[in-house]
């Protein structure tokens, strides 16, 4: 990289960059700031003084491709790593594991172009308005405006949305989830929507120093990233909000062993051979998607909320955002255009309405949306045989641990198709093997066929199709536990130990215990201005009354106390009720 006169004037200016940091950074947090690529190696260090870590931002700015920031708050532990300066050739920068909680969900608006150079003016201004679309059309789906910050990333654009989740491969599933739709909407060939800032130790462009990629040239100028747009009153996105963007996302149809559902198809020209109305198509994910206006269901759905996809594996889905159009899928899209598409050839009634791509198979039985059918082997030849007229896997086999050292009472998460609408609970395990649960979960059109062995095969059939169910541990108590050889506390939000939040441990507390949550553990800082407060408490009256309310209450969780203080005093004397709550508690919680 060379810097070319007109870029050594976009001098960074420390105090546009320590304002930008403001409307990131909470008080207090560590943040790490890291400039990889240099030529002494990738130079980093930890900060809580944003005054400083402007200062050593525009040090570095334009002496290599950018100067980058964790935009989620560190672990406070990592300071001592390099306290409010940088350090060269680092060996030591925040991994995941490393991030106290997830506070932005960042998106990248990043133009195509190759690898290492600055993007021209035509291709800024292109990447600025898919931001700006991506930003109204998330007001429109409820997000709150003040949650949302529209940046200029220098060769793109940024759009970052203040959140508050816990970090946890919950969360982390969760936002690659709200990644996926973005890109489906507002990725295409010529902008691309980042699908990888899902970890929560991304590094992001530090505002207000230059993105400097390449040589810089007239047509390919080295620019300063900068704030475009942000609220003076913050908000926070809504986690119903950000749950009901990730359920639009396209899920991948199970896959039948050896065989890509779609493969086989030229998914492409079947497209243009059937004239859809595709209106944006572009990569996405490992594969391609193509937005359809209007809706093949609908045609007053005109906003592109129309789909179809095709995984990596070649795997098919397609269906329309809108609440009309919910449960649509690629076999009603190819029913709608090839109504003589018929059933699988050689199996009538076999329910594989949509020809061998989209049928699954494994071992004797096939399952598409509209049920699972058996083949059954007769001295006729293979009969198909209805056994159910809906689809259903296991998606999740949840251990729930009480610690009472008792065997685990064990649930299975089930997600079922019936007449097109996708439904999900949990079951106990113990009631799935007798097959009584479709009427219960389903309702009264959901049907086990009559016949000797249905209710075996259609049981059998479900679990032989949930081959990769993921297993979960959830634990019921709060307190101490033994975690995987760890000494934890676990409480509503999950565990604390030694070090801090653990992630990965997953807690769910019955009726009122869901609200014994426990703060992220403070730092050094945090713990002295707690102290401070607390302490506070004995100026309210004299040392012979205040000084052991107060050592009673430390008392409690500090030593094995088996007595309580208890004031008593002539009736009209004042008196006051004593309370020693939290931030998060009051004298009514």
């Amino acid at each position: 990289m060379t810097v070319d006169s007109k870029s050594q004037h976009l001098r960074a200016d420390p105090a546009a960059i320590a304002e930008a940091l403001r409307q990131l950074i909470l008080p207090g947090a560590v943040t790490e700031l890291r400039m990889p690529g240099t030529t002494h190696g990738t130079v980093s260090g930890y900060f809580t003084d944003l005054e400083a870590l402007a200062r050593a931002g525009a040090t570095g700015s334009g002496k290599a491709a950018g100067v980058y920031i964790t935009v989620n708050p560190v672990r406070p532990e990592l300071l001592a790593r390099a306290t409010n300066r940088v350090v060269e050739y680092a060996k030591h920068t925040t991994a995941d594991t490393d991030i106290q909680a997830r506070r932005w969900l960042p998106f990248d608006f990043d133009p195509a172009r190759p690898a290492g150079i600055s993007s021209t003016e035509a291709e800024h201004r292109a990447a600025i308005a898919r931001a700006m679309a991506g930003r109204d059309w998330l007001i429109s789906q409820g997000w709150p405006a003040a949650a949302l910050i529209l940046a200029d990333s220098g060769n793109g654009a940024h759009l970052v949305a203040r959140i508050g989740l816990p970090n946890t491969a919950e969360a982390t599933a969760l936002v690659k989830r709200c990644l996926e739709v973005m890109a489906l909407h507002f990725g295409d060939d010529e902008v691309l929507v980042d699908q990888t800032t899902h970890n929560a130790a991304r590094i992001w462009k530090l505002y207000g120093t230059l993105a400097a990629k390449g040589d810089a040239s007239e047509e390919r100028p080295h620019r300063l990233a900068r704030v475009l747009g942000a609220a003076p009153d913050a908000a926070v996105v809504p986690n119903e909000c950000l749950a009901r963007l990730a359920a639009l996302a396209p899920q991948e149809p199970p896959r039948a062993a050896g065989k890509n559902k779609g493969a086989g198809l030229d998914l492409e020209a079947w497209i243009a051979e059937h004239h859809l109305p595709v209106v944006q198509a572009g990569a996405w994910m490992s594969g391609r998607k193509w937005l359809l206006s209007p809706c093949p269901w609908d045609s007053a759905h005109t906003n592109r909320a129309a789909y179809i996809v095709q995984f990596g594996s070649g795997a098919i889905a397609a269906g329309c955002h809108h609440n009309g159009c919910a449960g649509k899928s690629w076999a009603d899209l190819r029913q709608l255009y090839e109504p003589a598409g018929g059933r699988r050839a050689g199996a009538p009634g076999s329910g594989a309405e949509d020809g061998d791509e989209d049928a699954v198979a494994v071992g004797p039985y096939e399952m598409t949306d509209a049920g699972i059918t058996w083949q059954r082997d007769t001295r006729d030849g293979v009969v198909p045989t209805r056994l159910t007229n809906f689809a259903a896997h296991i998606v999740g086999d949840v251990a729930e641990d009480d610690g009472s050292g008792d065997d685990l009472r064990r649930l299975f998460e089930i997600e079922t198709t019936l007449n097109g609408r996708v439904a999900r609970f949990e079951l106990p395990a113990a009631r799935f093997a007798a097959m009584g649960w479709p009427a219960e979960y389903l309702g009264a059109s959901a049907l086990l066929y009559p016949g000797n062995a249905i209710k075996d095969h259609a049981r059998a059939a479900i679990q032989m199709f949930s081959a990769d169910v993921q297993g979960r541990r959830v634990f019921t108590h709060a307190g101490w536990r033994r975690v995987d050889g760890r000494l934890v506390y676990l409480h509503a939000g999950g565990a604390i130990c030694s070090e801090g939040a653990l992630t990965g441990v997953e807690v769910a507390l019955p009726g009122a215990l869901a609200r014994f949550e426990l703060p992220e553990p403070p730092g050094a800082s945090q713990l002295r201005t707690a102290l401070q407060a607390s302490l506070m408490v004995l100026d309210v009256a004299p040392d012979r009354l205040t000084i052991p309310l107060l050592a009673s209450t430390y008392g409690g969780p500090l030593s094995a106390v088996d007595f309580s203080v208890h004031y008593a005093g002539q009736r009209g004397q004042e008196r006051a009720s004593w309370w020693h709550w939290g931030s998060s508690t009051t004298a009514r919680r």
